[in-house]
């Protein structure tokens, strides 16, 4: 089954900033399981697969995947999903509904100076609610830093969510969160995915913003550009901490990957008293569609342009030559006979892989997915 696709960069203006989506359509006749399986091919941190609405007043419904694990609500994938259905359909209105797991999600559309639907503000499908508390030792026996990093300044590490199940944890300084690394093992003995998605860590800035980084390593996302469903909860999280009835809240997050992303939100109390997130500003920059094998004969997702800066792909790379390179951050010295797109991700054309690669460049950071042929074992710190 040949599935049409196109990607987007999620919650910034410009290409290659935010966070990559990849949004396929057409795939009615796919279980979960092949849905699973593509969204591993695209190993974004999220793929939709964009499928008929089911009940009245929906556009559409929607199923989200991490490379691991299936979401009943993300928030970049509402934002991109919604302003490429829009484009797609040429839809005139202000609002596109989607249907998925977690409940209802009305994305109102946002308009570039052309005319073009360019972002989308959405509101969470619950309101937030918290869980269950932390302790901040298994906060940072998760990230390895210090139990002293661990702040509870503007609330107490704890389990919570809007839709989709996180951890929150305030950092004392940008130091700390830049230092911030996930242990696999401890994650699991802490914060299982039955618990929650992953731990979304957050730093007061001097003029009133956060940044924030969010790990998911049990879900297949070991570092997350932007994370809509996290932020909307910590809005939440931090509007029912400090009392009151409104907040207004903007996050920056992706520095640490190179991926800046900027995210705008707001946050209520409802006519209950209750924390209601909105998300506002998500900003979506598309890039070029591709085709996904459901089959998975073939790469799903790198379409003859690749990641969209109208690069062509060397006939030698769509014979297979580079399917080993799947990682995004991979910017390697190798050299080969042709140059290769390998990933939506990826900012430049990637080099094709050689046999002749010395594993330092074979193994080119901690997602450590797969070598090129030819190299050795991966170094230590891609074992575990």
């Amino acid at each position: 089954m040949r599935l049409e696709s196109e990607t987007c960069d999620v919650f910034t203006d410009r290409r290659f900033g935010g966070n990559p989506l990849a949004v396929v359509h057409g795939g009615e006749a796919l279980d979960g399981t092949a849905m699973q399986r593509v969204a591993r091919e695209f190993n974004l941190s999220e793929t939709v697969f964009v499928l008929p609405a089911e009940a009245a007043g929906a556009d559409a419904r929607i199923r989200i995947f991490t490379p691991g694990a299936e979401l009943p609500f993300a928030g970049h994938p509402n934002v991109g999903t919604a302003v490429m259905l829009a484009r797609r359909r040429g839809l005139a209105g202000e609002t596109v509904v989607l249907d998925q797991a977690a409940g209802r999600v009305v994305a109102r559309l946002g308009r570039d100076a052309a005319g073009q639907v360019a972002a989308a503000e959405i509101e969470a499908p619950l309101p937030y609610a918290t869980s269950a508390a932390l302790a901040p030792e298994a906060i940072a026996a998760c990230i390895g830093l210090p139990v002293a990093a661990v702040q509870t300044t503007a609330h107490a590490p704890a389990i919570g969510g809007c839709g989709g199940t996180m951890a929150f944890a305030e950092l004392a300084d940008l130091g700390a969160l830049a230092e911030a690394t996930p242990d696999t093992a401890a994650f699991r003995a802490h914060l299982p995915a039955s618990a929650c998605i992953g731990l979304h860590l957050h730093v007061a800035l001097p003029d009133g913003r956060r940044r924030a980084r969010m790990f998911g390593p049990l879900v297949g996302v070991p570092e997350d550009p932007a994370t809509g469903a996290a932020n909307l909860g910590l809005a939440g999280l931090l509007l029912q901490a400090a009392g009151g009835d409104r907040l207004a809240l903007e996050v920056e997050q992706g520095v640490e990957m190179g991926r800046p992303s900027r995210l705008t939100l707001r946050a209520w109390r409802d006519a209950a008293g209750r924390s209601a997130p909105r998300s506002a500003a998500g900003w979506c920059r598309s890039r070029r569609g591709g085709s996904a094998w459901a089959e998975g004969r073939r790469r799903a997702g790198h379409g003859a342009a690749g990641a969209g800066q109208g690069g062509r792909v060397a006939a030698a790379c769509r014979r297979g030559d580079c399917a080993a390179w799947t990682n995004s951050a991979f910017t390697g010295p190798c050299t080969g006979p042709a140059r290769c797109w390998m990933s939506a991700r990826m900012t430049a054309p990637s080099p094709c892989p050689s046999p002749a690669c010395p594993a330092a460049a074979c193994w080119p950071s901690s997602r450590c997915r797969a070598p090129s042929p030819g190299c050795g074992p991966p170094p230590a710190r891609c074992r575990t």
